[in-house]
């Protein structure tokens, strides 16, 4: 429920608070709004899924055992991804209803509508841990595949040690490292660049 909650607030009714101030903004601009992907499926790798969480938390290498091997992984972390993916379902399907809404709200105050949808071409099955991902994710060796990893790994210890408040507390270090994973590689970032020039095709 407070999932659904979150979803109307931010993706419906801030999404159109959005779009008014950009096209009262920009009164002659074309906008394109793009769609989320799904982050997990359950065609996600398990053993990738579990790296993550435990780099998270900086679960000792030697330890980890515990959770890759069969037994904790089928006990554990199966019914786990099938929860996540239920999560992603739920968060692809109504931020996807939420944005389109705002989108017509907005546009049916213009005098011609000028915000236009782009739905995520990152199907399920290249979501995160999937053979053919289209998001970064992390290595063997635990750390982000994307190439800005240890430029964006000393900005967030320089950053972090002069902020007071950190939404995730002692993780926000962390996931300030981890922040590329899970979203967009290089060809994800072009999957959506030809997806948005497609739809920009259609109206110019």
């Amino acid at each position: 429920k407070k999932l659904r909650r979150d979803i109307a607030s931010y993706c419906g009714t801030a999404m159109q608070g959005i779009l008014e101030h950009i096209t009262e903004t920009f009164p002659r601009a074309q906008v394109v709004v793009v769609g989320y992907f799904p982050i997990v499926s359950r065609k996600s790798d398990l053993k990738k899924l579990t790296a993550y969480f435990l780099r998270i938390i900086s679960f000792p290498r030697c330890l980890q055992c515990m959770f890759t091997n069969v037994v904790t992984r089928n006990l554990v972390m199966k019914p786990l991804r099938s929860k996540f993916a239920r999560r992603s379902d739920i968060w692809l399907r109504d931020s996807d209803r939420a944005i389109t809404g705002a989108m017509d709200r907005v546009n049916s105050r213009l005098t011609k509508p000028r915000i236009h949808y782009v739905q995520s071409p990152i199907p399920a099955d290249r979501s995160y841990g999937t053979k053919q991902t289209l998001l970064w994710e992390v290595e063997l060796d635990q750390h982000p595949d994307d190439e800005t990893y240890d430029e964006r790994k000393a900005g967030c210890a320089a950053v972090f040690s002069e902020l007071k408040y950190q939404h995730y507390g002692r993780l926000s270090r962390r996931m300030c490292e981890l922040s590329s994973v899970a979203h967009p590689n290089i060809e994800g970032s072009r999957a959506f660049a030809d997806a948005i020039k497609g739809k920009l095709k259609s109206i110019f």
